[in-house]
């Protein structure tokens, strides 16, 4: 017996042709994810807006906003996160 919830693979072309929903990759399993709304964008600028160097940092330290990037992993894995903090 299918699944009535589970979305045909036309369903799942035509919502990522109308950028409704992206495909992330995690340890070589594909997963669809809705694309954020706009209230979820508007948070996550809001989140993003208040982080900054500390005092002590080092002077050559920056910090960079940008906006829902795609990032590949060492072990393959594919992500897109709404805001991510790295240091080196």
């Amino acid at each position: 017996m299918s699944n009535p919830y589970q979305p045909s693979n036309d369903d799942l072309e035509h919502l990522m042709r109308i950028g409704a929903i992206k495909l992330e990759r995690t340890a070589g399993i594909p997963t669809w994810e809705a694309l954020p709304s706009s209230r979820h964008q508007m948070v996550v600028d809001q989140i993003r807006a208040t982080i900054t160097t500390t005092s002590g940092g080092a002077a050559t330290c920056g910090c960079y906003h940008l906006a829902d990037v795609a990032v590949r992993f060492p072990d393959g894995s594919l992500k897109r996160p709404d805001f991510r903090m790295w240091w080196w």
